[in-house]
């Protein structure tokens, strides 16, 4: 039969069953295994539809229609130039789901269960999705299409689309973070001000007191943020050196020979090493261009002078009397608003709120909060709860004068307080309207007194960064990319440009007290971005513009309608702020990779700079003229004449005609031309089908197989799958484990839905476990299934509550007892947890952060009340890095099983322990097994580790205590700070280790009298006891040193250590060969 299968089908099968995959199946006997994990918390309901064209597949929800009809277009309109530059076209069509926020897209659990740090062992089917919020802006929300679309493209591209693709490079070289992120936000951004930006402050990170340069690490060697910009960057130099095409031929090359540093040789004929040297040099001289052309700018105080934890500052403001300076700090999404008084000596910082919460393998949004003041006093904030957008006006004291809920609003972009404070005027984002304004980004005003919004814009052009000028209400100035300067009205069936991405920003001055004039008055015109106008007196503002490829300031005079440069400094202004009373500027630019604040009194607002052209202006206006050059009239006037003979064919425009076509039945009629064919279908406009309502359809996640060495069962197979819908909020898991004499196992079935506030499971698992000593043969057997209610308080805390019901079966094998009964034990009961988790992976087997587990189980014995027993079990590890990657891990944890019947924990050992060994705890054994004695306890038991230095149950209790603390140290990377080919180098981690822990079943180990420290002798039938204190230490600790690294695809684990028992320490040390995450 085996023989009859076709190729594809014997691949599977063989990889399924031989591969050495690892696992993500536990048993329950052991302990480190802990599952905790992180939450999505869903706070309102998504109705999904869908649109389809060719080539997409298009997400959304109520809310979202008119931003789903512009980004269908705009995507598909963008398809062909996207498969032309990276010359490859997707297998099946790209989903896109479409989010109205941020906030709503951190309620999605699409990749919630995406394992972080893997191995090969785990195959998880790609999806060739990508989800895409609405941030605020049609210009903005372009660019994340764009960057979503290139993102499925580039990785689709080199890790393929098929099952066979996923499947044959599982064991592969993955590609460097430049190599392949870089490529992306190439593709998606091109050569753009943020990437010359970053590498100006890259390379002027590398010069040395004196002016002396150090050589910039080559992209291969860097991580991070460094390491996409640096590597879209290269992709740019590529392009700008060899065209447009050398993109596609790197990329597909790669994809064959799976090696970028070839595919880069061999494509453009250049050493990787001499390529990379070619790359510093020609960025080297466009940086000392600009730093030679421009200054350094001047500042009284670093209002922040570090920034370790490297917080995004993403609004700053100045008080009108210039006497104090707010700023903000967001952390991933958890954010404060510092209050700094500049008049004090040491600039006495004050913190005035925290909120949000930390995202964790998740967009957050970088625009919040976002503050203005409202006086000398009052500091307005911007900020959302539970995903609605707010505003919390507070004194001086953090008393609360106002607070207000925006229900119209999704999102808030910028906003500005009026001088008299009066007034409030919002770039904003509608919600709850009709589908021709919801999902639009408008300008709206809000009077104090009055407690009324109304709007200024409703159209789908973009206006950003309102500002009350000239000391009026009715005054405001405003960034747009509006090309007409009258406002209209989008009606029903308009959803926006999507042919056209204007992108430059330019002013606008609005007169909204001019009986309701449309017409706006365009102050600028330029190729850049002019935005976040800061006003200066009645006259005049401040600005900030890229025109000439850096974010500089500008002043612009509104009697005589001119602007002139304040700055020509090396590096792009972030964010500014102005006080005319004190003639005081604070602004935020980057600094050795992260945004700092700065403060500069008496500021010249009257200085005329003398503004550099950067070269990358000048590049992109070079080639802009080559773009846009007209064909000689020549070629026009004078078209080309075929010279074929009648019985020649052209075949470059071949024509088709129709035997059976009576020419005389249509007279209009005209031959079929391919050409014909694909010039109309290019130009034809786009067909979406749709909407469509969302119908959850199962599909194929990841597959696990992989072995497993459990303590009793001995070397056994895991096999585990899991399919999900589209949006993973239905989950469906099963597994087996067997072991090697296939008497032993478990089977387990699981259902999830996780897609509402409460997330809700069922699931059924059967354990099977056969003894087999000599004589004594036994089987035990449990079936419990339960159903379970979770509710996550936030992405990293939640509570849980599972009823469930289960029964026990012990039968006799043994030939001496085969006339014994079976024995079947039923049990009710609950069990409840609460698991906290925010730890972050930042590489193999290294994180940072906390996560704990507190969890009761109760079990009820139905028919006998004496067999009750409960458990009561905690876990907490905390991740603190030292330096760079170097990491204590520490872990506690602690457990006691009580009632009539209780069990015991086994306290020794290491998780799939290669060669374990098994030792006897003394009176109370667990694995004590007699002919003809049940002990369906050990189905309850639980195995404690890592206790290293010991066997398998050197001590047993009814609880337990245990410490391990491991200083890890990822030594290759830490050393050399490169990326390597190789996985065993690259994740190669030494290690120092100790483990303290005991068990006990009375009293405790720090009281003088327990199971451990003594033992009671009785002798049978006997009214007369004796207590035998024997002093024996009730801790043991073990010690020594490891390595960890990546062998065939295992992460595998080599410790070395020493024991210590009574105070004595063991002569020789004991080695431990195992694999496995984490402790």
């Amino acid at each position: 039969m085996f023989a009859k299968l076709s190729h594809h089908y014997k691949v599977l099968i063989c990889l399924l069953l031989l591969w050495p995959l690892h696992g993500q199946a536990q048993t329950y006997l052991q302990s480190t295994q802990e599952l905790f994990g992180k939450n999505r918390v869903q706070y309102r309901r998504f109705y999904w539809k869908d649109y389809r064209t060719n080539n997409f597949e298009v997400y959304f929800y109520d809310g979202g229609t008119r931003s789903a009809k512009m980004a269908t277009r705009f995507v598909e309109n963008s398809f062909g130039r996207m498969s032309d530059l990276l010359g490859y076209t997707p297998f099946a069509k790209t989903k896109i789901f479409l989010y109205n926020s941020i906030h709503e897209l951190q309620q999605s659990n699409i990749g919630l269960d995406r394992t972080y740090m893997t191995t090969g062992g785990q195959t998880n089917l790609f999806s060739p999705y990508a989800e895409i919020p609405y941030t605020g802006s049609d210009i903005d929300y372009k660019n994340e299409l764009l960057f979503g679309v290139a993102k499925v493209y580039v990785y689709e591209m080199m890790h393929g689309g098929g099952l066979r693709d996923i499947l044959s490079t599982t064991f592969l070289t993955e590609f460097s973070e430049w190599f392949q992120f870089g490529a992306i936000k190439y593709v998606a951004h091109g050569w753009s001000e943020e990437m010359d930006n970053y590498l100006r402050d890259m390379f002027t990170r590398r010069i040395r007191a004196g002016g002396k340069t150090k050589n910039v690490r080559r992209p291969t060697f860097m991580f991070g943020k460094d390491a996409v910009v640096a590597g879209q960057s290269v992709w740019n130099y590529i392009v700008q050196k060899y065209g447009d095409a050398a993109i596609s031929n790197v990329l597909n090359l790669a994809r064959i020979i799976r090696n970028e540093k070839n595919s880069i040789a061999s494509t453009l004929g250049i050493n990787h090493k001499a390529f990379f040297k070619q790359w510093e040099m020609y960025y080297r001289e466009l940086v000392r261009e600009t730093l030679e052309n421009t200054e350094e700018p001047e500042f009284d105080a670093k209002l922040k002078m570090q920034n370790r934890k490297n917080y995004l500052i993403n609004d700053i403001k100045i008080s009108p009397d210039g006497s104090q300076v707010a700023y903000t700090l967001n952390n991933n999404g958890r954010f404060k608003v510092i209050r700094q008084d500049l008049q004090t000596k040491r600039m006495r910082k004050k913190t005035v709120m925290r909120a949000g919460y930390k995202a964790i393998y998740q967009r957050y949004n970088e625009n919040t909060p976002l503050i203005d003041w409202q006086n000398n006093d009052n500091l307005g904030i911007v900020h959302y709860k539970n995903g609605a957008a707010f505003m919390t006006i507070l004194d001086g004291k953090k008393k609360k004068t106002f607070e207000r809920e925006w229900l119209s609003l999704a999102q808030i972009h910028s906003f500005d307080i009026s001088e008299d404070g009066n007034f409030v005027v919002f770039s904003g984002t509608r919600k709850g309207m009709n589908d021709a304004k919801t999902g639009q980004n408008d300008l709206f005003i809000y009077d104090f007194d009055l407690n009324y919004v109304r709007d200024i814009t409703s159209d789908f052009e973009d206006d950003l960064y309102p500002s009350f000028v000239g000391g009026r209400n009715d005054l405001v100035v405003f960034s747009s990319n509006r090309q007409s300067d009258t406002l209209t009205e989008n009606t029903v069936g308009d959803i926006g440009d999507y042919e056209n991405n204007y992108t430059n920003l330019d002013l606008f001055l609005y007169d909204f007290s001019d009986d309701g004039s449309p017409v706006l008055k365009r102050l600028t015109y330029g190729p850049g971005n002019d935005i976040k106008a800061v006003p200066f007196d009645e006259n005049t503002f401040v600005y900030t513009s890229d025109d000439y490829g850096i974010y500089q300031l500008f002043k612009y005079n509104l009697e005589t309608d001119e602007s002139k440069p304040l700055t020509n400094w090396s590096k792009s202004i972030h964010d500014f702020d102005a006080s005319p009373q004190s003639q005081s500027l604070v602004y935020t630019r980057l600094h050795k990779g992260k945004h700092r604040p700065y403060l500069k009194t008496n500021f010249n607002f009257d200085n005329t700079a003398n503004i550099h052209i950067t070269p990358r202006i000048r590049l992109l206006e070079e080639q802009n003229r080559r773009e846009v050059v007209e064909k000689p009239k020549e070629e026009i006037l004078n078209p080309v004449i075929s010279e074929l003979s009648p019985d020649e064919v052209d075949t470059d425009d071949y024509m088709f005609s129709d035997e059976s076509l009576d020419p005389t039945d249509d007279e209009n009629a005209t031959p079929f031309s391919i050409l014909g064919v694909v010039r109309r279908v290019n130009d034809q406009e786009i067909q979406v089908r749709g909407a469509y309502d969302y119908e959850p359809k199962m599909r194929a996640r990841g597959f696990t197989t992989s072995f497993m060495l459990d303590p009793l069962r001995g070397f056994g197979f895991v096999l585990n799958a899991s399919i999900s819908d589209i949006l993973e909020n239905h989950k469906i898991r099963a597994g087996l484990i067997g072991s090697s004499d296939f008497r032993s196992s478990l089977i387990f079935a699981e259902y999830q839905y996780i897609g509402r506030r409460l997330d809700f499971s069922i699931k059924y698992l059967k354990d099977a476990l056969f003894i087999n000593r000599g004589t004594l043969i036994n089987r035990y057997r449990v079936n419990r299934f339960e159903i379970g209610i979770s509710f996550p308080f936030t992405n990293t805390l939640r509570f849980s509550l599972t009823p469930f019901y289960l029964n026990t079966l012990y039968t006799n094998l043994s030939p001496l007892f085969l006339t014994q009964p079976d024995n079947r034990t039923h049990y009710a009961g609950a069990r409840t947890e609460l698991v906290f988790d925010n730890t972050v992976i930042t590489g193999m087997n290294i994180m940072r952060g906390t996560r704990a587990k507190l969890t009761l189980e109760n079990y009820i014995g139905i028919s006998n009340e004496k067999n009750s027993f409960g458990m009561l079990n905690f876990d907490a590890r905390n991740y603190l890095p030292i330096h760079k990657e170097i990491t204590l891990a520490t872990r506690v944890a602690a457990g006691q099983f009580f009632g009539p019947s209780p069990k015991r924990f086994m306290l020794g050992g290491v998780d799939n322990w290669m060669g374990g060994q098994m030792g006897s705890s003394g009176q109370g054994d667990p694995l004590q097994f007699s002919d003809g004695v049940e002990n369906s306890s050990i189905m309850f038991s639980r195995f404690v580790t890592n206790m290293r230095g010991f066997d398998f149950n050197k001590f047993s209790g009814s609880s337990y205590f245990v410490a391990n603390f491991e200083l890890r140290i990822p030594i290759v990377r830490y050393l050399f700070g490169r990326r390597f080919n190789s996985n065993f180098l690259k994740n190669l981690q030494l290690t120092s280790f100790t483990d303290i822990g005991s068990a006990w079943s009375s009293g405790n180990p720090f009281v003088r009298v327990s199971n451990v420290t003594s033992e009671v002798i009785q002798p049978p039938n006997s009214p007369f006891s004796a207590t035998i204190e024997n002093f024996r230490s009730p801790f043991l600790v073990g010690y020594g040193f490891g390595a960890r690294t990546m062998l065939l695809n295992y992460y595998l684990k080599l410790d070395v250590a020493w024991s210590i028992e009574d105070a004595f320490i063991s002569r020789s040390p004991r080695f431990y060969i195992s694999f496995g995450y984490d402790f």
